[in-house]
């Protein structure tokens, strides 16, 4: 839970702050939103239209419709231009919409109303002021306590919204939590108690903002209880390890209080507990002990004393250990085989026999307490600080997303981050530095992550597959040629068959497409064979797609033979002593090719085969390291069955993340084509053979899914004018994040933002809300800004231009615009004579205007005064 909607009400406050004669437009807005807002009563009895409203009733709108509360708070954020969304409201009181008694407004009915909403508004204003003090704020909260319309819990919650630092809401949820956790001594009958119940929170240095959650999730902010004292002996880091990966193996085996296949325990001395145990059946999986430290159920030995479980109930008579060990680090670097151990014992098992031991203190304390703390070491330090262990509880990334704003907002700087995150499965963004790109370059190495930017020239055949000229041969031909999407879909599937393909240690499998890698990898460029006729042939190269090329000795002419070919051939033939009509059998296995230059080939595979097979045999670990080249790769997924692709334990399968730039440029339509509708989450192939496997033909007749593993990150330029042409039903299955100028910027300090902030809010005046927001001049532009002459360098050579584009190369807009934004500033703008280019003679004359263009700033110290300045002097 990270409270992203406190910033959001912020923004939504200070927009508020100077509204109280625009209620009408801030009612539209929240129909705009998807609100429905309540109707008035006029004096006729009439039922009419809402035409005035305050700032407190403004928030209790948002927050009566429970269920879509979010994206009413997040349209709405949209519609101010905030630029921030908010992802979590849980916790946060909700209204209920009791039309007829005006219930979620905090003024009466029309046909009653005196200056209601007038004193709510300057109420408003006091207390989002600082500088009022507690007794006045103390006065203004009984004044409209004793309102009939209002009452305390409309007066606390709204004040919440409001000031989430300030105050908390008196519903029901809190009102118990703050009695059960000895919070609140006494009710609450007038405005002193509850500003003295506010002062007591902060003292205990309780975040008042997040008591309404932690009352929801009935969480013990304290833990006083009877079984958290007796684990006072044990090293905090050493719990906080334990019950981390405790709550891992939980949340990813989906174990659910009373699970029958479990048992919890402890041994405890003298009211100290000295030992916790998590068993599954009969065996210890997962345990901390005083003396011993941590145990853990594995496939393989790595502690520093090891005991050997008997093989029971597993069929294959799969060794198991426990291992005991002192260094935590070791936990996750053998998490895998962990998992594999603890996946057996559950499936194996229907219940404990010794369920009899089990300890209900320490499951209460486990998904009471420990499982829902919001914030807690556990979570907040451990699951953080080691990336790793989030590889069995990994945030829920959204796998099409879009990051949209104006130029220079950073976009493209935080798909670098966003890549990062993603393909670590970190729960926060990582910060931009040495480490962050050092990963993101390793990670496009390894072939895991792509970048293009798209263009308006970019087609289905440059993305997907198209045909394209070969020239490999001496004849003109055309072949099918992958795009780039479609070869991260390749490699992103891979990842399914490189884990399904894991067989036991003890039963090692041959891979042919494993041993044809070893093959090329054998051969040397000029290796000299023979053929079935003894004439002679050489190997002069090994092309990019791990093709083999021939020659005759004495010959020119060059014959290529492709992986799929060889192992096609290599399926039928596995002993070349079965074909019998070397040209007839090789034509008919796979089509128009020279036949000698394919026995040969087939025969020098087949010879390596063998001979790999019987080094390999009595080895007891199989070779997953092999790096496959793509057109082997593409080979194995097009024909091996999707139902072998079958995986239980997705969170081995590595992520992949595809990056597109100026993803409007393009025509999307065009572009994606059939992925308009595989690109959705719900028609994602993720290997589950009970879902619809929703897939396209290629126009080279091969089948083609995307796979779940494949996160696509688009940006978006909202000043581009072919931002419109984005099609409608490529919006509806991305999710955006929009990214606007900042002026603040944690740990950053950049000179020049409160001019900018003058600029953009003078561009959004010049070119309405609507327009304007989206043509802002981005924070890129003066961040790295430290002296008087790089601020007129990014103006002359960056700002300007931007607003001249903008502006339609409209001379006369732009020096109103630059000139106001420079008013109070020590720069001007000058003529081509150096002398200052005064904001009151605007030239009507395009001469004139041509003389002047183009347009510089510089310190107005040094140019010289205009002839109508030396006059008015």
């Amino acid at each position: 839970m990270s409270f992203t909607w406190i910033k959001v009400h912020e923004a939504i406050v200070e927009y508020l702050k100077d509204k109280q004669n625009s209620q009408l437009e801030l009612i539209n807005i929240l129909n705009e939103s998807g609100v429905d807002v309540n109707t008035d009563v006029d004096e006729n009895e009439n039922e009419v239209n809402l035409t005035e409203i305050d700032p407190f009733s403004f928030f209790a709108q948002i927050y009566k419709n429970k269920k879509r509360r979010e994206a009413i708070l997040n349209n709405l954020a949209n519609k101010l231009n905030i630029g921030l969304t908010a992802s979590d409201t849980n916790g946060l009181p909700h209204f209920s919409d009791r039309r007829k008694d005006c219930s979620v407004l905090l003024f009466p009915f029309k046909k009653d109303r005196t200056n209601e909403i007038e004193e709510l508004w300057t109420a408003f204003g006091k207390f989002i002021n600082k500088n009022v003090d507690k007794n006045e704020k103390v006065k203004i909260f009984e004044e409209l306590i004793s309102k009939y319309e209002i009452g305390w819990f409309k007066l606390t919650t709204c004040l919440y919204y409001i000031l989430p630092n300030e105050f908390v809401p008196l519903d029901s949820n809190t009102l118990k939590y703050l009695k059960s956790n000895n919070l609140m001594e006494k009710r609450i009958t007038n405005s002193l108690d509850y500003f003295n119940l506010i002062d007591k929170l902060k003292k205990q240095e309780i975040k008042l903002y997040k008591i309404p959650y932690l009352a929801i999730s009935n969480i013990i902010i304290n833990e006083t209880n009877y079984f958290s004292k007796r684990l006072s002996d044990y090293n905090q880091e050493d719990l906080d390890n334990y019950f981390s990966f405790l709550k891992g193996i939980i949340t990813h085996f989906k174990i659910n209080k009373n699970d029958k296949r479990i048992y919890l325990n402890y041994y405890d001395k003298n009211e100290k507990i000295t030992r916790l145990i998590f068993v599954i059946g009969q065996r210890y999986c997962w345990i901390l002990d005083k003396k011993l430290n941590y145990g853990a159920i594995s496939k393989n030995r790595f502690g520093d004393s090891v005991e050997d479980f008997e093989i029971t109930n597993d069929k294959l008579k799969t060794p198991v250990y426990l291992n005991y060990y002192k260094d935590y680090n070791k936990t996750i670097q053998n998490k895998t085989p962990i998992f594999e151990a603890l996946e057996n014992e559950l499936k194996s098992t229907t219940k404990s026999s010794h369920r009899k031991y089990h300890k209900q203190d320490l499951e209460d304390y486990i998904f009471d307490v420990i499982f829902n703390k919001e914030f807690n070491r556990i979570e907040q330090n451990k699951m953080e600080e080691n990336n790793s262990i989030n590889a069995f509880n990994c945030p829920d990334f959204s796998k099409n997303q879009i990051l949209y704003g104006p130029p220079g907002t950073g976009k493209t700087y935080n798909t670098v981050r966003l890549a990062v995150q993603i393909l670590d499965c970190l729960k926060d963004l990582p910060d931009y530095n040495a480490d962050t790109i050092n990963k993101y370059n390793q990670y496009k190495k390894e072939g895991r992550l792509s970048f293009i930017t798209f263009h308006q020239n970019f087609s289905y055949e440059d993305f997907i597959q198209g045909l394209r000229p070969n020239l490999n041969n001496d004849s003109m031909s055309f072949k099918n040629k992958d795009g780039i999407f479609l070869k991260m879909c390749v490699n992103a599937k891979f990842e399914y068959y490189l884990e399904s393909k894991k067989k036991e240690n003890t039963n090692p499998v041959k891979d042919e497409n494993e041993i044809y890698i070893k093959f090329i990898q054998s051969l040397k460029i000029g290796d000299i064979f023979k053929s079935s006729t003894n004439s002679e042939i050489e190997l002069i190269k090994i092309n990019e797609n791990n093709n083999l090329v021939f020659k005759h000795v004495n010959g020119s002419r060059e014959y290529i033979i492709s992986p799929q070919r060889l192992l096609k051939l290599f399926k039928r033939y596995p002993n070349i002593d079965e074909i019998k009509s070397i040209h007839t059998e090789i034509i008919e296995t796979i089509g128009g090719i020279n036949t000698t230059i394919a026995w040969i080939a087939l025969n020098e595979f087949i010879k390596f085969y063998n001979k790999y097979e019987i080094e390999i045999g009595d080895e007891e670990e199989v070779d997953n390291d092999i790096k496959y080249p793509y057109e082997i790769k593409k080979e194995i997924i097009r024909t091996v069955n999707n139902d072998e692709l079958n995986v239980e334990n997705t969170y081995k399968i590595k992520p992949y993340v595809i990056i597109i730039d100026e993803i409007n440029r393009a025509n999307i339509s065009r572009v994606f084509g059939e992925l308009i509708t595989l690109i959705e989450e719900d028609k994602r192939w993720n290997g589950d053979p009970e879902k619809v496997n929703w897939q396209v033909t290629l126009p080279s007749g091969d089948p083609f899914v995307i796979p779940d593993n494949l996160y696509i990150i688009g940006t978006m330029n909202t000043a581009d004018k072919s931002i419109a042409l984005l099609d409608v039903a490529l919006r509806r299955r991305f999710t955006f994040k929009a990214m606007y100028p900042l002026y603040e910027i944690d740990g950053v300090k950049y000179l020049y933002s409160d001019y900018l902030k003058k600029l953009n809010s003078l561009i959004v005046e010049k070119l309405g809300a609507g327009r304007g927001h989206d043509l802002q001049i981005g924070h890129s532009y003066f961040m790295e800004i430290s002296n008087n002459q790089e601020f007129i360098d990014s103006m002359n050579n960056k700002v300007i231009p931007l607003l001249m584009e903008y502006l339609m190369n409209d001379l006369v807009e732009v020096i109103k615009l630059v000139n106001t934004s420079l008013k109070g500033e020590q720069y001007c703008l000058k003529t081509s004579e150096n002398k200052k280019l005064n904001d009151t003679k605007l030239y009507d004359n395009i001469k004139e205007l041509d003389y002047i263009y183009p347009l510089e700033i510089v310190l107005c110290n040094t140019l010289s005064i205009s002839n109508d300045e030396s006059e008015e002097k």
